[in-house]
């Protein structure tokens, strides 16, 4: 009984977790339902974003449209300026020409109409009147014809009589203003000069503009001596670690003194001479080495030396192509302003690019989700199929209890006729009870499958689970009764009739309620039928659902993939955009480009003129390093030499140590080799004598030998390796100066190329200045305002300041997230998002719970065999 109620309660959990994953595949539906809204919101907000920007774009290239006609007019202005600048000074010096004529001659009128008045008053009669009226006649016209040229020559006759000076100062009032003090044209002059001088002022403050450029020149040159006093530390440097070398030379020195040390200890001097001799010998080709690289060295001087004309020829040339780049200079001053207004414009058109690189992104965001919707929609429809699959094997065990039920009443007719069998023989009584009770022990056992499969039918029925634990109990019950009375009968045999009759009734009405129980089960059946049409067309809902989802993401991918072509068309307009600019800038900008190579070649030529000098320097510094290496290495080979004097003084010494020592030896071995010749001697005398003691000498003296030879090699092997080490510094040295002294050619050679490359440069760019001048001279005509311009870079500058706050806004957002979500400070689409997260984890996570439970079943079923009933794998 416990474990029958334990078998129900698993039933009843798993009914529970299929109803808990039913309804957790509801809320995916509907999540991938708010999913979908929200990807059409997003594709809705995508196009915005898309209309927007393209008008940004259109505003974008208007404003650089704007901007450049402003740039133009500016230089038309400039040029205008400048034009009236030279006329406005060629005006002014003839004013004031014809301002200094007019003072002095009014200053001769004044003086002669005294002397005129003083004659007057000392004359006076009708003869000097008559003269006088005629001079002042002529002196009217004069006056006349001064005034209509302009007060250009304003000349007064000689003389001027004083009858008819008020008749002839009427014909000059005119060109006075009403209190006759001030000439009419005075004041006009004067604004003249005003404007005059409000142009010279903005010329001076384009030349302290300029001050300020070349000012930032000076700078970027002290920066280049700065490099070129690093390069030379890097240099010194080098010669410092020519010093280590030095060291070595001198620790190789040491071990040579130490091997010559060793030698002296050695115990055969003779051959120490002969290696002593190999060291002579290569300390000669060591000397005849050094002769060649100081050969070397002077050949490297001479061809330093004609690098130095070379490089002072350079140096003219460069200093003439300095003054024509400093021409160059005021064009490309004005055009930077330009460079830089187009560089913002193509920043802005980057961050365009990479808001739609975004874009593109969260589109393919949506796609991934998209496809774990039609995942889970594709494992829904797997647990449908092996729902199916439970509900076909419901009907089979359905038909199983039924045949066991028919079974059951051809048993019971059965033992209706034993009970009659049981009426007419009573001496069978034991052996009917032995029959009757086997029969009991395989309904027993029938009863047992019965509720096995009543068991299954109760794992897909969990509305009537009640009902068949009610009938279990209400059966075993029955049963329990049928046991006690079948064993009270068999105690009793009297008693038996009556209890067998009993027992029949108690069978039939456990017949009947069986049959209810059929009954039951059908309509159970009827009921797990209606519950699976209801699964179907649920089925065939979500199928319908998961066809329009499949058809909105279709839509979705479509919107997508016109969004993408959009965003393809945008990028090819963008391109055609890019190659339109491009085209425009190579008639437009040609003039921006050209001014900026010019600028950039005047550079170039200023730091080629620089690095050629820097060069020049540096070679100079180079020649000095060279000869300071060459009387380095000389002062090495001087060392050396005194070194090799030393060693050859030490290995002298140690020769004549030696000598001593060899003499001694020497005399030892005579007087050894003398008696040993005696011995000798002694023995070819008695050769066929003592043939085995000869025999035992000459392997002793072999092996004296051969361990000789072996301090030989390893003298040898010592000495090669010396030699080798010091011909490998000498070829390092030597290649070392060898690529030095390419590189400087090299460089040479390069400076010579780029300086006549930047006098090809000049003359081209000269040329296309002055084709630009003459298109910019015919495009004069159409010119828009200061202002517009002002205002469209104004308004560029402000939104590319806003986007890149916006963008360092939603970077510092997007690296505080985890943050964030710790504390709960997260927006709607955020928590979306990360909700989103969440219900995918926890699908895959109770899918893969389910797995595993299922995967326990298995292994449990396999471990207790095929006919027991495992529900629970815990208890297994």
């Amino acid at each position: 009984m416990n474990r029958r109620m334990r078998e129900a309660k698993i039933v009843k959990v798993q009914l529970a977790q299929e109803r808990k994953t039913s309804a957790h595949l509801r809320n995916q539906l509907s999540v991938s339902q708010t999913q979908l809204a929200s990807v059409e919101t997003l594709v809705s907000s995508l196009r915005a974003d898309f209309h927007s920007k393209e008008s940004q774009l259109l505003a974008v290239s208007e404003s650089e449209k704007t901007a450049r006609s402003h740039i133009q007019t500016l230089e038309d202005k400039l040029r205008v300026l400048e034009e009236k600048l030279a006329t406005s000074e060629k005006r002014i010096d003839k004013v004031k020409e014809a301002a200094q004529k007019g003072v002095r001659g009014l200053g001769r009128g004044y003086e002669e109409l005294k002397k005129d008045m003083e004659r007057l008053g000392e004359e006076g009669g009708e003869a000097g009147t008559k003269k006088v009226l005629g001079q002042l006649k002529e002196e009217a016209e004069g006056l006349r014809k001064g005034a209509r040229d302009g007060l250009e020559g304003i000349s007064f006759p000689s003389t001027l009589k004083y009858g008819l000076i008020a008749d002839s100062l009427v014909d000059i009032q005119a060109y006075f203003d009403p209190s006759g003090r001030r000439l009419l044209k005075c004041e006009e002059t004067r604004e003249l000069v005003r404007e005059l001088e409000n142009e010279r002022n903005d010329a001076h403050q384009v030349i302290d503009l300029l001050r300020n450029k070349l000012h930032l020149q000076s700078t970027q040159l002290a920066e280049y001596q700065q490099r070129i006093n690093d390069s030379e530390q890097t240099r010194k440097e080098e010669s410092k670690q020519l010093m280590k070398s030095v060291g070595v030379w001198e620790e190789t020195g040491k071990r040579v003194g130490e091997v010559v040390e060793w030698i002296e200890g050695a115990e055969e001097r003779e051959k120490e001479r002969e290696v002593a001799r190999e060291k002579e010998r290569e300390r000669l080709v060591f000397e005849s080495k050094l002769e060649e690289a100081i050969e070397r060295n002077k050949v490297l001087e001479a061809e330093v030396d004609k690098e130095k004309e070379e490089l002072d020829k350079v140096q003219k040339e460069n200093e003439s192509i300095y003054a024509r780049c400093e021409k160059l200079d005021d064009i490309c001053k004005t055009h930077e302003q330009c460079s830089r207004k187009y560089d913002a414009a193509q920043a802005t058109i980057q961050e365009k690019e990479e808001e739609i690189v975004i874009l593109r992104e969260h589109v393919r965001e949506w796609k991934e989700k998209k496809e774990i919707a039609d995942a889970s929609l594709e494992k829904c429809q797997t647990r449908m199929t092996a729902l199916e699959s439970r509900l076909c094997k419901s009907v089979e065990s359905e038909a199983v209890l039924r045949t066991q039920a028919d079974y059951a009443l051809e048993k019971v007719k059965a033992l209706e006729g034993e009970v009659t069998r049981l009426k007419s023989v009573e001496g069978e009584n034991e052996e009917e009870r032995k029959g009757l009770s086997g029969r009991l022990g395989i309904l027993q056992e029938r009863f047992d499958a019965q509720t096995m499969t009543i068991k299954l039918v109760k794992e897909h029925s969990g509305d009537v689970q009640e009902r068949l634990v009610q009938s279990e109990k209400t059966h075993a019950a029955t049963l329990e009764q049928v046991k006690a009375k079948y064993t009270t009968e068999l105690a009793i045999s009297e008693e038996q009739k009556a209890t067998l009759q009993t027992t029949i009734s108690d069978l039939k009405q456990d017949l009947e309620n069986t049959r209810l129980t059929l009954d039951l089960v059908s309509k159970e059946k009827a009921t797990l039928e209606s519950a699976l049409s209801a699964s179907r067309t649920t089925l065939a809902v979500l199928e319908a659902e998961n066809e329009s989802v499949k058809d909105k993401l279709g839509r979705c991918e479509k919107e997508v993939e016109k969004l993408e072509s959009m965003g393809r068309k945008l990028d090819s307009e963008v391109e055609i955009g890019k190659e339109r600019t491009r085209v425009l800038e190579s008639a437009l900008d040609k003039s921006n480009q050209d001014l900026e190579t010019l600028r950039k070649d005047c550079m170039t030529c200023r730091i080629e003129l620089g690095t050629a000098k820097s060069e020049r320097a540096g070679l100079d510094i180079v020649l000095e390093e060279v000869k300071r290496e060459r009387d380095g290495l000389r002062e090495e080979a001087l060392g050396l030499r005194k070194e090799t004097a030393r060693l050859e003084g030490a290995i002298e010494l140690s020769k004549r140590e030696a000598g001593r020592m060899v003499e001694v030896t020497v005399g030892e071995m005579e007087a050894k080799i003398g008696v040993l010749t005696e011995k000798n001697k002694i023995l070819q005398e008695e050769q066929e004598r003592e043939k085995a003691k000869r025999e035992e000498v000459v392997e002793e003296s072999k092996e004296e030998g051969k361990k000789l030879k072996l301090k030989l090699g390893g003298l040898e092997d010592l000495l090669q390796g010396l030699s080798g080490m010091i011909k490998g510094q000498v070829e390092k040295m030597e290649k070392v100066y060898e690529d030095r002294i390419k590189a400087e050619l090299d460089k040479a050679g390069i400076a010579e190329m780029g300086l006549e490359g930047a006098l090809r440069l000049s003359q081209e760019l000269e040329q296309r200045v002055k084709s630009l001048q003459e298109e910019v001279k015919l495009k004069t005509g159409t010119r828009m305002d200061e202002e517009v311009g002002d205002e469209t870079c104004r308004k560029l500058t402000e939104r590319i300041s806003e986007l890149e706050g916006e963008i360092q806004k939603l970077e510092e957002r997007a690296g505080t997230l985890g943050a964030r979500y710790k504390v709960g400070d997260l927006n709607d689409s955020e928590k979306a998002f990360v909700d989103s997260l969440m219900g995918i984890s926890q699908a895959m996570y109770e899918q893969d719970m389910v797995d595993k439970d299922n995967e326990l079943r298995r292994v449990c079923i396999s471990i207790s065999g095929p006919g027991s009933d495992c529900r629970n794998p815990s208890i297994c």
